[in-house]
């Protein structure tokens, strides 16, 4: 491993899918309330009537269509199988509840964000991402699979005991798009953590303010606190931070941004599942790095 490698960074992606989406928000290019039907065709288990706060918010009661069987079959099958955003909504089952009734995570809803962003620019979500948020970031330093080839070394992953290739199964890599898909080092995450939550280069105070209007979290994740507009809040020593995790096959990953110090931290972990130590790890680094504080 060295610092220069890709990994998977998972759910972090959604903290650049909202940044894109509260950008155009500010251009008037569309609203938080418009419909989602109103972008994207309707089709089963995706109801045109959900807005795009409650995608944004976790609030659209869509289930999650990486959790469905038929997915996961899909891949084993063929695992050389490249999955489109319009492939991977044919997995979405029956809604879990009616919108805005409570909040559930589900990588369904920063999918169709995704696709809203690409239709009310006209651009592919990955150029959205470079020319809007990644001027600031080496180049060679992040990467969304399915527009050009890995721009540096990937990192091997450890799955099920075995140490694999990420690229050997693109139908893994496929499955991300503008929620959960990007690979980077974790150099560009925390710059990219830092631009987003320390300085107005990404969105201006007011949609900054939108984004951490936070709802209950789940409980499910060690240390948050509440979820906003694609990020999330934590409690860790002590007082708030603002940032995401991520989780997949071939990697694990937590980015924290702590207000009080100015100080933004990004662990990045070629390891999935119980043998990940991106939560305390994470968080031990920020102690470190503000001297105790």
């Amino acid at each position: 491993m060295n610092p220069a490698q890709l990994i998977p960074i998972a759910s972090i992606t959604k903290t650049m899918t909202a940044a894109v989406i509260l950008q155009l928000t500010e251009e008037r290019r569309l609203s938080l309330q418009d419909t989602i039907g109103s972008w994207v065709r309707a089709r089963a288990h995706v109801p045109g009537s959900i807005t795009i706060r409650q995608l944004l918010d976790h609030s659209s009661g869509l289930a999650n269509y990486t959790g469905t069987p038929g997915l996961r079959e899909a891949i084993a099958t063929d695992s050389l199988r490249w999955f489109t955003p319009e492939d991977l909504l044919g997995f979405v089952g029956p809604t879990r509840f009616p919108a805005g009734t409570r909040t559930e995570y589900t990588n369904t809803a920063f999918l169709l964000l995704g696709q809203i962003a690409e239709r009310a620019t006209g651009e592919p979500i990955e150029q959205l991402y470079r020319n809007r948020l990644w001027s600031r970031i080496p180049s060679e330093e992040l990467y969304l699979p399915g527009t050009r080839e890995a721009p540096g070394p990937v990192a091997w992953s450890q799955v099920g005991g075995r140490v694999v290739d990420p690229r050997g199964h693109i139908a893994l890599l496929s499955i991300g798009h503008g929620a959960m898909g990007v690979l980077a080092t974790a150099r560009a995450v925390a710059a990219w953590g830092h631009q987003l939550f320390g300085t107005d280069r990404i969105l201006s105070p007011a949609m900054q303010s939108a984004m951490r209007s936070l709802r209950p979290a789940a409980g499910n994740i060690p240390g948050e606190s509440g979820a906003g507009l694609g990020i999330r809040s934590y409690q860790y020593l002590g007082r708030t931070q603002f940032g995401h995790s991520g989780g997949s096959t071939h990697g694990t990953s937590l980015m924290l941004f702590d207000p009080s110090t100015g100080i933004t931290v990004a662990v990045l972990m070629n390891q999935s599942g119980a043998g990940a130590s991106h939560f305390q790890l994470t968080p031990r680094l920020l102690e470190i790095a503000s001297g105790g504080r």
